[in-house]
Order: structure tokens, then C-alpha cells, then sequence
């Protein structure tokens, strides 16, 4: 891996494969829903409108026929904390995507049409979202788990939000956060020197900016209490999900909670799965993970069942939790848990486009994407004491909080 700083701030990480057939560009902003200082869905919004607009130098018909010509794909994220813009190719044709991807990000047109376009389209997705029990839960869950920090707020925004929206605040937060001190570029795959350096040469152009973010608000200090939000929709199935805060990335528990989401909820051995699917039957689907960000981290497990199973599920759901603060993981479990952390971690940065994104996230949440091998090594030395004292640390039963969505 590669790592180099531009005098402007501006960070280039890179990674050579050349048994690639594909090559790939990924753009990294420093600004996200988090960082909305007075309109919820400003920075989802600024995505779409980078995505869909004219640029300085063709319209968006031309980069689409341009980028289809490539044999390329352009596509965007917003993120709670970054945006991230992604372009790749085959490397015959790997320089013309670079091109366009940078004049997207960075030389878009911002104009009254698509501003007006754009807002009917994400009018749309935020319907869609709304109608969704998988993404509705998850903005249920974090509104009812934080009281302070924004990420209780939905990225995409709300119908009134998007109604306040305006193209000058567009204008003004791209002008403010897309400046190169804010900016991690990531270059991966099957790409020659040229590439690099056309990357470097264009971006170098642009000037260093200070910028001001907003002040996250802290979560209050005071013991959480145990919440729980019940809707009801018309809907077949219940969707649970119930969880606790941890703390951000940086935290020395965060390895700990991996492992201890992949021994509850990922992979046909994890307790809950066994449990809940294939013992009683309860529910298809369940799962469990840790998410953890620069400024927060939390704690989650899911499921979708019956309504009459939804009590039972809940209940074994608790039990799993007071068997990791009561009793120590067996070695043997501890050792494939371990493994399969290490594994998943390996396989997530082999995957073309998502192992790129995760290079650039890990950069931006880490500030130094080479301490993966150090994660590793961490996970690696895990006992079964610290898996005991992190469960009881974290996962008191009055802690947590619960969303639950229902049907009528």
C-alpha cells in the first residue's frame, strides 16, 4: 500500500494489482449527515446533485454516454461522518474514468433544474426508505438509542427537510467541505503510473482550505435507561432490533465487540443464529454487529419473525447477552470466533469495488489505513477474560435500547 500527502493536504492512498482487469478510483469527503448544520439531508442531497449534474465542461447526458463508452460505472454513498464517490473500469480505459469521475466531484454545475429534478427523485427515495422495515428500523433504533449526536437524524432527511433545502446551501457545502485538506483519493487495481500521476496533477491544482465543522454534541453523561419504541405498519412479518452504545473506532474495546458480534450473530455457528433459526425455528433472518464510526460506535442485534414469536425472541435475545456477561467463551469457540474475524476481514478488502471503499473508510475513520495488520493482531489476542469484562462493560440490561416494528 501506498501513502502519500499532497502539499495541499490532499492524501493519496494506492495499491497496485496488476492481475486486475479492472481499475478503480475512489473519492473520499470529509462531510456527512453529522456535519449538517442546520438541514437534515443536505449532504445525501449534495451527492445526488454531484451524481446527476452538469459540469463545467459537458452535460450530464455527455458524461453518461462517456462513462458508458468506458464500459465504466460511477457511483456515490453518503455515510453519518463522509461521502464517497466511486468510479472503475477496465484498465484500458481506466484514465478516461478518472477524468470524469474528478470532474464530477469537483467540477459540477450546479443549476435551478437539477436542483428541482433531484429533490422529486430523493422525495421518492425517502417514500421508499419510510416503506422499508430493514432501513426504517435502523432510523427508529438510533433516534431512540441517542438523544444528542446527530447520527439520531436520518441521512436521507425528512419531507419537511428536503421542502427547506436550497441550492445556494448546496452550493455553499460543496464550496466549504470539498477542498483537499478534506479529501482521501484511493487508486486500486490495475492501473499504471500515468494514472497516479494524473490523479496527483489534477488535484494538486487545488488550494489548502481551513474549515470549520460544526461541534458534535455529546451524548449527556447520565446512565442511559432502557427504551423502547413500538410501531405498527401494515406488514406480515416484526422486525426487532435492540442494542446498546460502545464507543468510536479508535477505541481500544473495539476489536472485542467484533469478535463478540460475529460470535452472537454472523455465520451459521453464531449463538443467535443457532438459537433462534435453526433450533426453535423463530425467524429466518437474524444477525448481529458493531458499528463503529470516528465520533460514535454502538451495538446491534436484529431480527425478523412472526408476531407471535416476537416475545420469545426478545427473551433469547437477553439470555445471550447475560450468558456472555456470566460465563467465559470456550477456547475452541473463542479460536473459530477469532478466525472468522480475521477472515471476513481479509475477504471484505479481495472485493473489488466494497474491499476499495473500505480502504479509503478505514483511512479517513483511522487516519492511517496500515494498522490493519496491527487490528488483526489484536483480534488475534483476545482471551476469553476479555470478552467477559467488555460484555459486562458494555451490555447492561438497562442500557438498551429497542425498536420494534410490528403489524396491526
Amino acid at each position: 500500500m501506498r501513502r502519500i500527502t499532497l502539499d495541499n493536504g490532499l492524501r493519496i492512498i494506492s495499491l497496485k494489482k496488476p492481475k486486475d482487469y479492472t481499475g478503480r478510483l475512489i473519492v473520499g469527503i470529509n462531510y456527512g449527515q453529522i456535519y449538517e448544520e442546520k438541514t437534515n439531508g443536505l449532504a445525501h442531497f449534495l451527492e445526488h446533485m454531484i451524481i446527476s449534474a452538469d459540469t463545467k465542461y459537458h452535460t450530464s447526458k455527455q458524461i453518461g454516454e462517456k462513462i458508458d463508452f468506458c464500459g465504466g460505472i460511477v457511483n456515490a454513498h453518503t455515510y453519518h461522518e463522509r461521502l464517497i464517490y466511486e468510479g472503475s473500469s477496465p484498465s484500458k480505459s481506466f484514465e478516461d474514468i478518472i477524468d470524469l469521475l474528478l470532474e464530477l466531484v469537483f467540477r459540477t454545475s450546479f443549476k435551478t433544474k437539477c436542483f428541482k429534478k433531484e429533490k422529486k427523485v430523493i422525495l421518492n427515495e425517502i417514500l421508499k426508505d419510510h416503506d422499508d422495515p430493514y432501513h426504517h428500523i435502523d432510523k427508529i433504533f438510533l433516534n431512540t438509542l441517542y438523544k444528542n449526536h446527530p447520527i439520531r437524524f436520518s441521512i436521507l432527511g425528512t419531507i419537511n427537510s428536503l421542502e427547506k433545502l436550497t441550492l445556494k446551501q448546496i452550493i455553499e457545502a460543496h464550496k466549504k467541505y470539498f477542498v483537499p485538506n478534506n479529501v482521501v483519493i484511493g487508486i486500486f487495481g490495475n492501473f499504471d503510473n500515468s494514472s497516479f500521476s494524473k490523479v496527483k496533477n489534477v488535484l494538486n491544482k487545488f488550494k489548502m482550505r481551513t474549515i470549520q465543522k460544526p461541534r458534535i454534541l455529546k451524548e449527556n453523561k447520565r446512565p442511559f435507561k432502557k427504551s423502547t419504541i413500538r410501531i405498527r405498519k401494515d406488514l406480515m412479518q416484526s422486525y426487532i432490533q435492540t442494542g446498546v452504545k460502545t464507543e468510536p473506532a479508535t477505541h481500544k474495546d473495539t476489536h472485542i465487540l467484533d469478535i463478540i458480534s460475529t460470535l452472537l450473530g454472523f455465520g451459521s455457528s453464531s449463538r443467535l443464529y443457532r438459537e433462534i433459526r435453526l433450533r426453535k425455528a423463530l425467524a429466518y433472518h437474524v444477525s448481529a454487529g458493531h458499528i463503529k464510526e470516528r465520533t460514535y460506535g454502538y451495538f446491534l442485534t436484529y431480527a425478523e419473525t412472526k408476531k407471535q414469536n416476537l416475545n420469545k425472541i426478545l427473551r433469547l435475545i437477553k439470555k445471550e447477552f447475560k450468558k456472555l456477561r456470566e460465563k467465559k467463551i470456550t477456547p475452541n469457540e473463542l479460536k473459530r470466533t477469532k478466525n472468522m474475524v480475521i477472515a471476513e476481514n481479509l475477504f471484505s478488502f479481495e472485493r473489488p469495488i466494497s474491499g476499495s471503499i473500505r480502504f479509503v473508510n478505514d483511512e479517513m475513520i483511522l487516519g492511517n489505513v496500515n494498522k490493519i495488520k496491527s487490528y488483526m493482531k489484536k483480534v488475534d489476542s483476545v482471551t476469553a477474560k476479555d470478552i467477559l469484562e467488555v460484555a459486562n462493560k458494555y451490555f447492561d440490561e438497562e442500557k438498551f435500547a429497542t425498536a420494534i416494528i410490528r403489524p396491526r
